[in-house]
């Protein structure tokens, strides 16, 4: 029985001692587990930490994101605005462009337009001022003819005075008296009336042309017809008086005295003169009448010498027409300037 006892206590201690090592190798791996599970604590309550961090700077970037995603689709917005009024900006400036490429062309086309005339209108001014000048020159000419004309009548008044004096010399009785008469108030009216043409002819050809001559309508052929239109005006005036003085010394009965006939003949044709008056009462001196026809084989440029009907109103006329082509000048130089301005205007726009 004791021996049972024993048994039993010996299988009894032994389970206690494998109990023992059992506890020992559970307490190992508790203390174990106990450890690492304090490590994993630790591991993970970092790891929270970790994590709350990242959630709160997920929550502020959501936020940020939120703000920023506002923030894009409103300066979408404005740029979408913006872009908007750019494009109707750039239709606009581009319609201007274009719409200033066309006044561009046009002022060119202007500009072009203006140079042509400008050099038209040099070119005209170039031709009548030579047109001018050859007018000055024949007024010249005219003048020097008009005073050859007048000291012409000054040697025939005096020799027709000489004439007169010798005949009442010679006793030619009361006729030649009264011709004589009529020999002076021709003399004493057309002399003066020369002397005043010269003088005003003097001054005028003093005028200097100032300015250049802009119209072509107006020409020095207009100055010359009307020279010799008054020329044989005078002429044809002249002739047919000379013939009505010669026709009353043919009716005139013949005082021989013992002269010849070509004395006779040689007296007649003596600076036979008459004093007419025009319609406008201006007096008229004829020169006489030369023999056989020579009047009509005179060349015209001696006759426009002695035949000029009014040398005061010839002047008058030129002078009148010179008057006129300067102020054409004014106008159309003054013309030329206000276009040359308003180019560079338009040009400066």
């Amino acid at each position: 029985m004791s021996f049972h006892h024993e048994e039993t206590i010996a299988s009894l201690k032994d389970e206690v001692q494998k109990l023992r090592i059992l506890l020992d190798n559970e307490q190992r791996d508790f203390c174990d587990y106990q450890a690492t599970s304090q490590e994993v604590e630790e591991q993970l309550t970092k790891e929270n930490d970790h994590l709350k961090t990242f959630v709160r700077t997920a929550e502020l970037l959501q936020a940020e994101k939120v703000s920023l995603m506002e923030r894009h689709n409103r300066e979408r917005r404005d740029l979408l605005v913006s872009e908007d009024r750019l494009m109707k900006l750039l239709e606009e400036k581009t319609a201007e462009c274009l719409l200033l490429k066309e006044k561009v062309r046009k002022l060119e086309m202007d500009n072009d337009h203006l140079e042509r005339a400008q050099r038209a209108g040099e070119q005209d001014l170039n031709d009548l001022n030579d047109r001018l000048n050859i007018a000055l020159e024949r007024v010249v000419l005219a003048e020097s003819e008009l005073t050859e004309a007048v000291e012409d009548n000054e040697q025939v008044y005096r020799l027709r005075e000489e004439n007169l004096y010798l005949r009442e010399e010679l006793g030619l009785g009361d006729g030649l008296h009264n011709q004589s008469t009529i020999l002076d108030g021709c003399g004493d009216a057309s002399v003066p009336k020369e002397r005043d043409s010269i003088r005003v002819r003097t001054e005028l050809l003093r005028l200097q042309p100032a300015q250049r001559v802009h119209d072509r309508s107006i020409s020095d052929s207009l100055m010359t017809d009307e020279i010799y239109n008054d020329v044989h005006i005078g002429e044809d005036r002249s002739k047919s008086s000379l013939m009505r003085a010669g026709g009353h010394n043919d009716q005139r009965p013949q005082h021989h005295n013992g002269r010849t006939h070509e004395e006779q003949q040689t007296q007649n044709g003596d600076c036979q003169t008459s004093q007419s008056q025009n319609p406008n009462g201006e007096i008229q001196s004829q020169r006489p009448q030369p023999p056989n026809g020579e009047s009509q084989n005179t060349p015209a440029r001696s006759r426009s010498r002695t035949m000029i009907k009014d040398p005061v109103g010839v002047i008058i006329k030129m002078n009148q027409i010179v008057r006129d082509l300067l102020l054409k000048v004014n106008q159309m130089e003054s013309k030329v300037r206000l276009n040359s301005t308003d180019s560079s205007v338009k040009t400066t726009d």
